[in-house]
């Protein structure tokens, strides 16, 4: 959650506070939430090296699930980088936008899952805790959990994989759309 609450806010703000500069240069600017995004991979580096030392600790130790590991540090790259690109586009026509992302994440921490494990929650009704397994970010944080704890694999849950990235691929190319119809006039809005 911290990942990418922190890489999403970081990389929202990034093409509104570089603007002038790179108008001046030709530079792509649409890198630039990406670049927020790799700054700060080393807190997901570090967190899921915590988690999987605590894991170690509680008798789960590495096995070949740990593999999987790669395929969700893909997908919430592939996610974090599609919403900071759209969030960064909106938040240099509407500045305000970033105050939003701001409340939307200090929200999604409490009712995401990324505090509490899902399969832990029995106590919610199954259609509501089947909806919340198809918010992207707890289908990235499950798999973690998948992974570390030997819960499965990926492709055990086609339907929220399908989602996933259909969410994601879906987000990214109306990002890309609408930061190339905008691009040129990000000026204006500075």
């Amino acid at each position: 959650m911290v990942f990418y609450s922190i890489s999403i806010q970081s990389g929202a703000a990034s093409v509104q506070s570089q603007l002038s500069l790179f108008t001046q240069v030709k530079f792509p600017i649409s890198v630039l939430p990406t670049i927020e995004m790799f700054k700060r991979f080393n807190i997901l580096i570090w967190m899921t090296l915590l988690g999987i030392l605590l894991a170690i600790k509680h008798g789960y130790y590495p096995s070949f699930e740990y593999l999987q590991l790669f395929y969700y540090f893909l997908a919430l790259c592939l996610l974090v980088m599609a919403l900071s690109l759209l969030f960064s586009t909106i938040v240099v026509v509407f500045r305000d936008f970033l105050h939003i992302i701001n409340y939307i994440f200090r929200f999604l921490l409490y009712v995401s899952g990324a505090a509490l494990d899902l399969t832990l929650m029995d106590a919610l009704p199954l259609p509501l805790r089947q909806g919340l397994r198809l918010d992207p970010f707890i289908y990235v944080m499950e798999g973690f959990r998948d992974a570390i704890f030997h819960r499965g694999w990926f492709w055990e849950k086609p339907g929220y994989a399908l989602v996933f990235w259909c969410f994601t691929l879906g987000v990214l190319i109306v990002a890309a759309h609408l930061h190339m119809k905008l691009r040129n006039q990000f000026m204006d809005y500075v």
